[in-house]
């Protein structure tokens, strides 16, 4: 798996974050001529999810799931989260002018399905809004990520 350390500093300080995560399956191009890209930073007990490449000012929501499954056909994209175990993680974000938005994701959200995920492999996927397809929605990249690797 790929980690890259990258040092911030913001006002005067200095944190480290670092880039977890290995995408898994590619969605389809959306309207935009583009291919939404996901990435994961870790940062202590937070993971930021980001969309990239999705449609400028569209409504995005990102899921995540215990199990994968094979690429199946979803909207415009390409499903690749297990449904039994699909969980939508916080409100729906709004991309900005370069199709991106970002979601900060705690071991609290997985509670509620019986199991913490800080100890098993979990999977991101977005979805989000693109109404010039003829299916009105399409997906982005899916990432996977074990925190114990």
């Amino acid at each position: 798996m790929k980690q890259l350390a990258t040092i911030l500093v913001l006002a005067g300080s200095t944190y480290a974050q670092h880039q977890v995560g290995t995408v898994f399956c590619t969605s389809n191009l959306n309207n935009s001529s583009r291919v939404a890209g996901i990435e994961c930073w870790k940062d202590g007990g937070i993971l930021q999810l980001k969309i990239t490449g999705a449609n400028p000012y569209a409504y995005a929501q990102l899921y995540g799931s215990l199990h994968q499954q094979p690429s199946v056909p979803f909207g415009g994209g390409r499903l690749c989260l297990g449904f039994n175990s699909l969980i939508r993680l916080g409100p729906p974000k709004i991309t900005g002018y370069n199709g991106g938005a970002f979601y900060h994701v705690t071991s609290q959200e997985f509670l509620g399905v019986g199991e913490l995920f800080w100890n098993r492999t979990v999977n991101f996927q977005w979805v989000y809004r693109d109404l010039y397809n003829e299916n009105y929605f399409n997906t982005s990249n899916a990432l996977t990520w074990n925190p114990l690797i």
